[in-house]
């Protein structure tokens, strides 16, 4: 939605919440927003990605938060 409604033309800080597609991460950044949350339990491939995110995020100076839910948590982390 950020990419839309314009993240940069906001008076509030847009903040993007990210599942399933790490190509949305991407897209936040390019948008604008103020700072992603990232799930990597549900986004598939999350590994193969971690290292090209981390270097957009930290072109553009955009904070990054990893969250996880122990809901979407690979259930072979659970049982360690």
């Amino acid at each position: 939605a950020a990419r839309w409604w314009g993240a940069r033309r906001s008076a509030l800080p847009v903040i993007a919440d990210i599942h399933f597609q790490p190509k949305y991460v991407f897209a936040a950044l390019d948008a604008g927003c103020a700072a992603v949350r990232v799930n990597p339990g549900n986004i598939k491939r999350f590994d193969d990605k971690v290292g090209d995110i981390a270097r957009a995020a930290a072109q553009t100076g955009t904070p990054i938060r990893i969250g996880v839910n122990a809901g979407s948590l690979d259930q072979r982390l659970l049982r360690k």
